[in-house]
């Protein structure tokens, strides 16, 4: 099943009439099978065998979110991992073309997905991106698929589960990767509740930390010489935005990110401050051609102020932690890397819709409510104005304490402690006894 569907002829890609709704026939019955209710006969693992992982790449600005865990698994002897790029996709394609080009620089091996070469790999597990299948992939490399033939589907969240809003909700607990899963791991025993809650599939889910954290361990590692050299020992600033994104509660729609008006009239004022070397950090899906067509046009807008300004850098780079570890103070909207901005030891101004705030998970929002609030141009101006005069340090104080209540799993070692798990119970130490319950 896939929505993605072919322009002139209007059929899905198995060649099958969509509905009214551009659906195939039979989407929405696949969505109410009872997912878990049944067990799969997975490939299964003989002593001594070599545990065969594939890693399912779409996206190189995800890849902080698997990095330790291949590493891990690059080092385990008893381990064989394979990347897949999922180059084809049925709808979103912004966040895949190109993609290769980051495993080409760091040379890292990979080879372009298809059904007949996962098939030789004969893969034991797994790990998915994107858990959002039809949308990013077609029929042969859906996660539904892939569990028909005995695959075990791993699922690590690209980024923190942060809104708990009901849309959020249906993006963290229902996707298909999700409730196909045969594990989820999460960063926290406070999300793993929300998990038990809300997810039908909660029995996946393992709080052993996300390896995206694993890298703040050593930050060291990420160098910035090229941003050194553009700042010139200017302080850095990182505005990181999201694309604005549009929500619906009950009837009423809402923007839970700022106005883009508020961030044009800041763009407009950018060069009061030439002390400071701006980073601007946009969400690769501003670009898509998805989002709202006003808020698109505005946009554009934006990005045609910011673009020509001495002192702005656009960083369309897809490893975000480039900039994001070299920043000096962080302006930043919801966000994936609104959580790993609190282990910077900078101060940290977290910008919001003024008209609606969006709702948090109790596991981030002890975090986000030690940041400077903001809601407009005003507020990111004051924000520098007590940067510049040092005035922030008890801000950055405030941060760190709250941080330590909220990530238990900040050691390192996240990605190890998910191949663990992994190894464990694919060698077969899990009942395989059905209990419905």
């Amino acid at each position: 099943c896939c929505r993605g569907q072919d322009a002139e002829c209007g059929r899905d890609s198995s060649g099958a009439e969509p509905d009214d709704d551009g659906y195939p026939v039979g989407y929405e019955r696949m969505l109410e099978m009872p997912f878990g209710l049944w067990k799969h006969k997975y490939v299964s693992c003989g002593d001594g065998e070599k545990i065969r992982i594939a890693i399912m790449y779409q996206v190189a600005s995800y890849w902080p979110t698997i990095e330790s865990f291949y590493e891990a698994c690059t080092e385990d002897a008893g381990v064989d991992v394979r990347i897949f790029y999922v180059r084809e996709t049925s709808v979103e394609t912004v966040q895949v073309v190109g993609s290769d080009g980051f495993l080409l620089e760091r040379g890292i091996p990979f080879e372009v997905y298809s059904e007949y070469a996962l098939r030789n790999f004969n893969p034991h597990a797994a790990l998915y991106q994107p858990p959002y299948d039809v949308a990013y992939r077609n029929p042969d490399a859906l996660s539904w698929h892939l569990r028909e033939m005995g695959i075990r589907i791993v699922y690590i969240p690209y980024g923190i589960e942060i809104a708990d809003t009901q849309d959020a909700r249906w993006n963290h607990f229902h996707t298909l990767v999700v409730r196909n899963a045969w594990r989820i791991y999460t960063f926290s025993d406070a999300m793993r509740e929300d998990y038990i809650k809300y997810c039908p599939n909660r029995h996946a889910v393992r709080a052993v930390g996300i390896p995206k954290f694993d890298s703040l361990s050593h930050r060291e590692r990420i160098t910035a010489p090229a941003l050194k050299r553009a700042a010139a020992g200017r302080k850095i600033i990182l505005w990181k935005m999201h694309f604005p994104k549009l929500i619906y509660e009950g009837i009423h729609q809402r923007q839970v990110t700022p106005e883009l008006d508020e961030y044009i009239r800041f763009a407009e004022e950018t060069e009061q401050y030439r002390e400071f070397c701006f980073v601007v950090m946009p969400h690769p899906m501003f670009f898509s051609h998805t989002i709202d067509r006003k808020l698109s046009e505005k946009a554009k807008q934006l990005f045609g102020l910011l673009k020509d300004r001495e002192n702005v850098l656009v960083d369309h780079a897809d490893d975000y932690r480039i900039s994001l570890y070299h920043a000096d103070a962080v302006i930043i909207d919801r966000s994936a890397v609104m959580i790993e901005a609190g282990f910077l030891d900078v101060p940290v101004l977290y910008m919001k819709n003024a008209d609606y705030e969006e709702p948090l998970t109790r596991a981030v929002k002890i975090l986000t409510d030690s940041y400077e609030q903001g809601t407009g141009c005003d507020d990111i101006k004051n924000f520098l104005e007590r940067f510049r005069e040092q005035k922030l340090t008890a801000v950055t104080e405030r941060i760190r304490k709250a941080r330590h209540k909220f990530l238990p799993h900040g050691t390192g070692e996240c990605g190890k402690r998910i191949l663990a798990d992994m190894k464990e119970g694919i060698s077969g130490s899990e009942s395989n006894v059905i209990r419905i319950i």
